[in-house]
């Protein structure tokens, strides 16, 4: 495991980049048809709108407790991906 004070090589943060770029957390997106119109008026999705807020970055360095071992924990570039119902696959 890489010690958090420890500088990452650049391959480590290739890796690092596209592990979360695969694991980023998605919410669906669910609209009623009168809100799909108006953001069709301004040629956007429901989940485009609310994408802007999915880029959570670091909390200003806030430290959060986690649940099992109540061990200190930064969120560090966190991000959430916003998609439409609509494109949403059943698996």
């Amino acid at each position: 495991m890489v010690e958090m004070t420890k500088e990452l090589t650049p391959e480590q943060i290739t890796v690092k980049k596209w592990l979360a770029q695969l694991f980023m957390p998605y919410v669906a997106v669910f609209s009623t048809t009168s809100a799909q119109e108006k953001f069709a008026l301004n040629n956007i999705t429901p989940a485009e709108f609310f994408r802007p807020f999915g880029n959570v970055g670091n909390m200003n360095n806030y430290s959060m407790k986690t649940v099992d071992k109540s061990e200190p924990f930064k969120l560090s570039n966190f991000r959430i991906n916003f998609v439409d119902k609509e494109l949403m696959q059943n698996d």
